[in-house]
Order: structure tokens, then C-alpha cells, then sequence
């Protein structure tokens, strides 16, 4: 006799009765599950070689399910002998897919999932940022695999525990017949979905099993047919016995000392290994167990917190059972469950104590307002905006991973609107779309991304593997819409679900009160899927402080909602509508159009600051490529103020950070801030090289310099970027540009130079002699003295990384990066050894006096 026929749910139900009218039917049903037993022991007796560390997943652990079962439901639950051969066959699949030999065609079955290719893709994703080629994730590296498949048996386990009751194996032979985990034919057909359903279920959410279970099951053929089966009760059973199975007997000592597992793993093993059977007290499950040392602090909270698991699926089922009018069990908690301290005193700490420390947070909504609005953002309106496109253009890129949906297919739609409420900002896009665990779940986990959570395999299997990199990365871009307004509505459906499952969730009051989540009217329901968010103003638009206010160099201006739209999103792969107050559409991004735009239109669109009118026009602009064909940007160099000529770099289509010297955009790689603002051109420094080149050589080609450009403007920064000058002026000696090879020539000719480091003096007030507006308008610079930049132009900074120096192989570049190196440079090539000294010359005149300034004097070593 096998110890679980000893326990009260197997004698009451399949155990042989005294003087039984149906011992024939029931002596089927038992021989059947010990057959099953028997043959699922082979199988899950490889799970601990395909999951290094797991704890004890054999068939002692299915056992004593029915040991824990019987504790938790109590001496008078009764079940049918259908209910426990149901019971029991789900309790044997449950677990059982965690090995590749459940699944009849091997790893090859299981690389065909979309659930490997999501795993596949997180693996390559943590070894490097881009998403992987189709190809990798078609033949990832054998390390990849190895890694991968332990992860994605743990997600694949639970689907294809429904169906192990029904699929069959080849034999060993081509000759031999299939077989079946349930050789009773008819057994297996008739309640071989049920047992499926039920033993996948202990994976589902509590609130999913009423509407995905039956809610009754008739007896099969040639059972009594009062032998039904309740499927609702059964999968509640299983799914807390099989939760409450912690002790000793999943974590054997010996095994634990061969296997030694570490990390989590590890601190599974330790606390099972400490606890005793649990026990019923009154209606509560109790836990006892051995002192846990002070090395095994990690061990003990874990403990506690998976207790704490145990305790609320307890309450859940019970509350679950008491609502649908069904019997309840004995057992509907966990002693001491809600306090570290109590709990210590069934399970005791050595020369410690639990004392929950752990980070609370008392005022969430006052925290979530803090971090994810004015604190975080600062005080400008418009990131808001970007953050909800952001959020618009990932739902659209996920639903472009799905079959038969064009690489093109999208569209985010912007508008304000008037009623008598107020003025609302709607952003509405044709994507993914959100159903109620989403809307009511990670949307609202402040700090928690959907794309990045455990719940993307859940809601959207197959996604990750297909490539998807969404933008969203720390799970609070949707908090920043509360810096706009109080009132916000979010109204979603799934791309694949009924136009009236449409639902919005509203926010009435901000993050001060509970959002409600209520039905759509039919004429506010989505018609192809997606989202729409409207949030009602708290600033009127075209006021200060308005999402529409010129802050900067026009201010007191008002900036059209289009324009803005388009300057937040430059270069969005997702088409992109705004309709503007009369009602009119306009489509001011098209998906990649920033490529093949004229280039006076793209510099227009990065424009957000002062008239448009005034921006440069792009005469030099081409684009960044390298010699894969890969391209990084489109851009021109620029001497103008930037907001003349706006230099821009975009993430995922997102406008990030501001560009010095550069006119046009660069794609920028991994957001380095929370706030979005910052992102570092991920062009490699010989295509940037390369095209600082090009900018020297088209710009030599133009009839005339840019009317905003001195002479030698534009060669600080070809140099600093890497680039060769050309034949640009690169130095100025008076008001003349001098060329390198003019340069060179000068030097073989003379054997001392007076040097100013700069392209430009400042004025130093009384010293000078002369009135400030005088010196900036009639300097005139030395003909005795070479001006040539020393200092680097600053083109972006983050914190204390600055590019390009930042870039890898940046100072092993040749050739110099300033003018003034360069100088330097061809100063030692003309005389071989040179002195350098410090004096004070004349640099310029300004109405006849004398402008004296530090200067450098270069001199050729003589002969001695």
C-alpha cells in the first residue's frame, strides 16, 4: 500500500469499499491513476537533470499532494470517485511538462513555441541591447540554448499540462504501437481535456477559473451517474495543496549536498529543508520547523513570504468557494502569516530576529505623484506628451509583431478638444490594446514595464521573439499625464477582442482617490483595437505654464499643437496625425520620412524654439552611413546658434538630447535618464569621421560660405569630430583664413609666429581703453598674429560623459583635434625642435589703440 492510499480523500473516494454496488467502476478508476502514476514517475524523475536546482518535482512530491489535500479540505469533504480520479490525474500532469520528454517531438517541438523565441530573446537581449536577427533566434549558439531551456520549460509547462492527458508518444520502434500517459481509451477521451484543463489551471489566475472551467461535468460512460464531477472545487484543491507543499520532503539533505544549489534556489532548498509537515490548528494551516542561523537570513524571509503566497491563495479559494455556493475547506489560512515576529515563534531564528524592515511605502499615490510628474519631469508640460506617443508607438510596434500585420501598419492620432468640461488633450493610437488585467494591473504598478514584466509572456506570448524592442523601459512614462490634469480617462481593448469589450479606466480626481474602471459606450468604443488617453487640462494650452507656451526665445508665443507633436517625435517608425482647432487633420510624421525629407523640412521639424522662419536651411545635410549600410543619422555640421539651426538625438523616434554644432539628428542609443532627455549618439566614430570629411569637402565646394560663418568656423569642429579639414581655412592670420597648405608654405618661410589661442577676443572691460560696443564693432584683428582655436566645441554632455570623446578609440584617433594642435603640428614638420614661450602681444586695434592680449610665441630651435 502506498502512503497516499492511506489518506481520507483517497479511502472516501477510490479506496475498495465494504459491500459497494460500484466496485467494478471504481477499481477502474483507481488501477487507471496508479497506471498513470506509474508512468508519469518515469517523466518527472527527469526534471531535476533538465532544471538544475529546482526543488524535488518527482513523484514523492505528487504523493503527498494528496496528503496535503486531505489536511486542507478537512475529514468530511467528500469527494466522487470521478472527482478524485480527476483530482489525482491533474495532480500526476501538473508539474510533469517541466522535462523535454513530455514533449513528443523533443527540443525541436519546443523550439517551434513562441514562448522559446521569447526566452531566446531575453538571453541574447542581456548579453547585447539589439534585438536579435531572425536568424540567431532560429540557431541560437548551444550556450543560448542551455540557458534558455530551463526558462521557457518553467512558462511552457503549465499549457502543455492540458493537453499530456490526451497527446500520445511514437514507440520506441516504428513497428511498436503509440502510447498514452491514460491507456484507458475511453477514460482518456472523455475526461482527458477535463484532467488537462484542471492541472493547467493551477497556473491561471484565481479569478480566471469560474469562466475557463466548466462549471459541471456528468459522469463518464459506464460510471454511476451520480458520479459527477465539480471542476471548479477540484482545481481550487489542487492549486492549494499544491502551493502548500513546503517541508523537508521537497528539499532533501542528501540531495541537497550532491546537487548544491545557489542564488534563490539555494534559499528554496534551505527553508524546506528546516520545516516539518504542516498541521491543522482550527481552520489554519500551520508551519513548524528547525532554527534558521544567521547565514540563513535570506532563507528565512523567503519563507516568509511564500507563506504569505500560501496564505492568500487559502483566502482567495475560500472566498472563491463561499461566493459560487460551493462546500468550503477545513483550512482557509496560515497561522501567523501576517507577522514576521509571530511566525518566528513557529519557525525560530538563531542569534537573530525578523524584524520587517522592508521598504514601505505609506502614501503611494503621493510618491507616484512626486516621481512621476513636476519632481521627476520638471516643470514642462510637453514631456507628458512625448511620454504618452512613446506609449502609443510601442502598442503599435507590439501589434506589428503579430501574423499578417504590414511592417507599416500604425497610426497615433493627436488632438485637443473643447467641451464644456474643459479643454482635453486626447492621444488615441490603433495598437495592441489593453485588456482589464493590463488596464487595472501594470499599467498601475508604478515602476513596472509591461514589455520588460514577466506578465508580456503571459498577456502576448511570441512578441519578444519577434524582434520587438519597445521604448518603454521603467514603468512610469504613463504617470507623467497627471502634470497635465486631474481627470484622466484611458479607454483600451485588445486588438483581438469584441468591440464591446472596450473599457475605460478613469481617473477623476488624479492619484487622490481610486480609479474606476467602467464599459465604453458603443459610440466611444474602440473600432479596431488600442487606446485612447484623454486627460482634461489644467492649464489652458496657450497660457504660461500650457502644453502650447513659447518658453524660450519667443516667449509669450504660442506653439501649434502640430508642430509640437512633430518636434517631440521627429523620427517615429509610426505615422503620427494631429488635428488642429478647426477640426482639420494633419499628418505631420510619416513613419521614417525624416530619411528622404527635404532637408529644410527636417530642420523645421526639430525646430521648438524661437520663428521658424529664421532656421538655416540644411545646404550641406546628408546622411550618416557605414559601410554595412547601416545609418545613424542625417545631418550637417552647423556654426549657427542651435536654435537656428536645431541639432537633435532621438531614441525610438523620441527627440532626447540637444545637439551643439550639429544641424539635423543623429539615433541615439539606450536612454541614459528616467526622464528621457538624455541618449548618446550611437554612431561609430568612423562614420563619424567620415562624414565630418564629407561636411569639410561639400562645404568647400559652395559658392560662398553660410552667411553666418566666419572663415574658419567650421574647422574646430571637422577636427574635433574626427574629420580632415580639407582645404578649408583652418587658422586666420589677421582677418584671412589660411589653409593647411598655406599654412605649411608660410612656415618653411619664416621661423617664429606669434600665436592667440582663439578664434575670437573678448572684450575685458576699462582695461582695454575703449567703449564695449566700440571693440565688438570695429576690432580688427593683428595681421602679425595666427588666431587658431584651442578648445574643444561642445556638442553634448551627460553628467560628466562627453561625446564624441566618449567614443571608443576617440583618443587614439590621428592627427590632432583642434586647430591649434594642428598648428602645432605643421609648426614641427616645417622646423623639427621648437620653443614655445608666453608673452603679452598685440592681437588687434580697435580705432587706432592697441588690443593686448597673452599670446604664444612659437620660435624656431637655432642651431647653437
Amino acid at each position: 500500500m502506498l502512503e497516499f492510499e492511506g489518506t481520507s480523500l483517497w479511502k472516501d473516494s477510490l479506496a475498495s469499499q465494504a459491500a459497494d454496488p460500484n466496485q467494478k467502476a471504481r477499481e477502474r478508476l483507481r488501477v487507471t491513476l496508479l497506471d498513470i502514476r506509474g508512468r508519469v514517475a518515469a517523466l518527472v524523475g527527469l526534471i531535476s537533470a533538465e532544471i538544475p536546482g529546482l526543488t524535488v518535482h518527482d513523484v514523492t512530491h505528487l504523493d503527498a499532494l494528496w496528503e496535503t489535500a486531505s489536511l486542507i479540505a478537512g475529514d468530511g469533504f467528500h469527494l466522487t470517485s470521478a472527482e478524485a480520479f480527476v483530482l489525482g490525474s491533474a495532480i500526476l500532469l501538473h508539474d510533469a511538462a517541466h522535462c523535454r520528454a513530455a514533449y513528443p517531438g523533443g527540443l525541436d517541438e519546443i523550439q517551434q513555441t513562441p514562448e522559446w523565441r521569447d526566452v531566446v530573446a531575453m538571453v541574447l537581449r542581456r548579453r547585447c541591447d539589439e534585438p536579435p536577427s531572425a536568424q540567431t533566434l532560429d540557431t541560437p549558439p548551444q550556450d543560448v540554448i542551455d540557458e534558455s531551456l530551463p526558462d521557457t520549460l518553467r512558462a511552457l509547462h503549465a499549457k502543455q499540462a492540458e493537453h499530456l492527458a490526451v497527446i500520445r508518444w511514437p514507440g520506441p520502434e516504428s513497428e511498436d504501437a503509440d502510447e498514452h500517459l491514460i491507456q484507458d481509451a475511453d477514460l482518456r477521451t472523455y475526461y482527458g481535456p477535463l484532467i488537462g484543463k484542471i492541472a493547467a489551471s493551477h497556473w491561471w489566475d484565481l479569478v480566471d477559473l469560474e469562466h475557463r472551467l466548466p462549471p459541471c461535468y456528468n459522469a463518464g460512460a459506464g460510471l454511476p451517474s451520480d458520479w459527477t464531477v465539480d471542476p471548479l472545487k477540484i482545481a481550487c484543491l489542487l492549486r492549494v495543496a499544491d502551493a502548500a507543499h513546503i517541508d523537508h520532503r521537497r528539499a532533501p539533505r542528501w540531495l541537497r549536498t550532491l546537487e548544491r544549489p545557489a542564488g534563490v534556489s539555494g534559499d528554496h532548498w534551505r527553508f524546506q529543508q528546516r520545516l516539518g509537515k504542516p498541521s491543522r490548528n482550527a481552520d489554519a494551516l500551520v508551519y513548524t520547523g528547525s532554527p534558521f542561523g544567521s547565514n540563513e537570513t535570506d532563507a528565512w524571509w523567503l519563507c516568509f513570504d511564500t507563506i504569505r503566497m500560501i496564505d492568500r491563495e487559502l483566502q482567495g479559494v475560500d472566498r472563491l468557494l463561499e461566493e459560487t455556493g460551493r462546500p468550503q475547506f477545513a483550512i482557509n489560512r496560515v497561522k501567523a502569516a501576517d507577522s514576521p515576529e509571530r511566525l518566528a515563534r513557529l519557525l525560530p531564528t538563531s542569534g537573530w530576529q525578523p524584524v520587517d524592515t522592508s521598504l514601505r511605502v505609506s502614501d503611494v499615490a503621493g510618491l507616484v505623484a512626486k516621481l512621476g510628474g513636476t519632481r521627476l519631469y520638471g516643470n514642462d508640460p510637453r514631456v507628458a506628451l512625448r511620454e504618452l506617443i512613446q506609449n502609443a508607438a510601442d502598442a503599435i510596434r507590439a501589434r506589428r509583431c503579430l501574423p499578417g500585420v504590414p511592417e507599416d501598419f500604425g497610426l497615433i492620432q493627436v488632438g485637443l478638444r473643447k467641451n464644456e468640461a474643459g479643454i482635453w488633450l486626447d492621444v488615441r493610437d490603433n495598437g495592441i490594446g489593453m485588456g482589464p488585467r493590463v488596464l487595472t494591473g501594470t499599467l498601475l504598478d508604478f515602476g513596472a514595464s509591461l514589455w520588460r514584466s514577466s506578465d508580456m509572456r503571459w498577456e502576448h506570448p511570441g512578441l519578444m521573439g519577434k524582434g520587438l524592442k519597445p521604448a518603454g523601459r521603467f514603468g512610469i512614462g504613463f504617470f507623467s499625464v497627471f502634470m497635465l490634469g486631474d481627470h484622466v480617462e484611458v479607454t483600451s481593448r485588445r486588438y483581438d477582442a469584441s468591440h464591446a469589450d472596450t473599457r475605460t479606466l478613469e481617473f477623476r480626481q488624479g492619484l487622490a482617490s481610486r480609479p474606476v474602471l467602467r464599459d465604453t459606450p458603443s459610440d466611444r468604443a474602440s473600432r479596431e483595437g488600442g487606446t485612447q488617453v484623454a486627460v482634461r487640462l489644467k492649464v489652458d494650452p496657450s497660457v504660461e505654464g500650457g502644453l502650447l507656451f513659447q518658453t524660450t526665445t519667443s516667449k509669450g508665443s504660442r506653439l501649434s499643437l502640430a508642430r509640437l507633436a512633430a518636434a517631440l517625435c521627429p523620427t517615429l517608425d509610426v505615422s503620427v496625425e494631429v488635428a488642429d482647432d478647426l477640426g482639420r487633420v494633419h499628418r505631420v510624421v510619416e513613419a521614417g520620412d525624416w530619411w528622404s525629407m527635404p532637408a529644410d523640412g527636417l530642420l523645421k521639424r526639430l525646430w521648438l524654439d524661437g520663428n521658424e522662419k529664421h532656421v538655416l536651411t540644411g545646404s550641406y545635410m546628408c546622411t550618416l552611413e557605414g559601410s554595412d549600410g547601416r545609418r545613424y543619422g542625417r545631418a550637417t555640421i552647423s556654426t549657427a546658434p542651435s536654435f537656428l539651426a536645431p541639432g537633435v538625438v532621438t531614441t525610438d523616434g523620441l527627440r532626447t538630447s540637444r545637439l551643439g554644432h550639429i544641424a539635423g539628428v543623429l539615433l541615439g542609443g539606450e536612454i541614459e535618464t528616467v526622464v528621457r532627455d538624455s541618449s548618446i549618439p550611437k554612431v561609430p566614430l568612423e562614420v563619424l569621421s567620415c562624414w565630418a570629411t564629407e561636411q569639410a569637402s561639400l562645404i568647400c565646394q559652395a559658392d560662398e560660405p553660410d552667411w553666418f560663418c566666419s572663415d574658419t568656423s567650421y574647422v574646430p569642429i571637422i577636427l574635433a569630430l574626427g574629420g580632415d579639414p580639407g582645404a578649408l581655412p583652418v587658422v586666420l592670420k589677421g582677418s584671412k583664413g589660411i589653409t593647411v597648405s598655406a599654412l605649411s608654405k608660410m612656415l618653411h618661410v619664416t621661423n617664429r609666429v606669434e600665436v592667440f589661442q582663439g578664434a575670437s577676443v573678448e572684450y575685458e572691460g576699462d582695461e582695454d581703453g575703449v567703449l564695449k560696443v566700440e571693440f565688438y564693432d570695429d576690432f580688427e584683428r593683428s595681421e602679425d598674429v595666427i588666431f587658431a582655436d584651442s578648445e574643444l566645441p561642445h556638442f553634448l554632455s551627460i553628467d560628466s560623459i562627453a561625446w564624441p570623446q566618449c567614443l571608443p578609440g576617440y583618443e587614439a584617433l590621428p592627427g590632432p583635434r583642434t586647430p591649434w594642435a594642428l598648428l602645432c603640428s605643421l609648426v614641427k614638420q616645417a622646423w623639427g625642435e621648437v620653443v614655445e614661450s608666453k608673452s603679452v602681444g598685440t592681437v588687434g586695434h580697435v580705432n587706432g589703440v592697441e588690443i593686448r592680449r597673452p599670446v604664444v610665441v612659437l620660435s624656431k630651435k637655432q642651431d647653437e
